[in-house]
């Protein structure tokens, strides 16, 4: 009895926390681009491939105002797994444009979730979507991720899968 009790308790302090943390216009994508979009069904002409990292291919878009609101950024990457849109990486310089960011995003999606007081990151969590801005002082940098959540589980699922594919097969 006392563990189904904790296990109520549990249940319901999640679904409170997820209701007064629920992000509000939870996005399917950024820019008109939907997440899971394939990067060969986008114009070629308007994408750059940037770099690699890991799994990921990494584009810059030609088109892009690197401005969102007030906040003047330095790039806008888009982030494909599979060859499908999985996030965006948005990056500058400044605390004014953090702050600026910051107040867009929570305009658009709500108050957000910032664990420690004293450290400038903010989260948001959509059945979609979520959202990481972060503000580094010491660099005088910030950073937001915005991300599927579906592909994200994908690439979980698929590293894990690899995984245990390299210890059955690898050692």
């Amino acid at each position: 009895m006392k563990r189904f009790a904790i296990s109520l308790f549990v249940i319901f302090i999640i679904f409170v926390c997820s209701n007064a943390y629920a992000m509000k216009n939870d996005p399917d994508g950024f820019r008109g681009i939907k997440w899971e979009t394939k990067i060969s069904d986008l114009n070629k002409n308007e994408f750059t491939f940037d770099h690699t990292e890991e799994n990921f291919l990494i584009y810059t878009r030609e088109t892009d105002e690197l401005k969102i609101g007030a906040a003047k950024l330095d790039v806008i990457y888009y982030i494909f797994w599979h060859d499908k849109l999985s996030g965006v990486f948005i990056s500058g310089k400044g605390q004014s444009n953090f702050d600026s960011l910051l107040l867009v995003l929570q305009e658009k999606y709500g108050k957000g979730i910032q664990n420690n007081q004293f450290i400038p990151e903010y989260t948001w969590f959509g059945k979609k979507t979520y959202i990481l801005i972060k503000y580094e002082s010491f660099k005088n940098e910030f950073g937001c991720r915005l991300g599927s959540i579906k592909v994200g589980e994908e690439n979980e699922k698929w590293e894990k899968d690899q995984a245990k594919k390299g210890a059955q097969n690898d050692l």
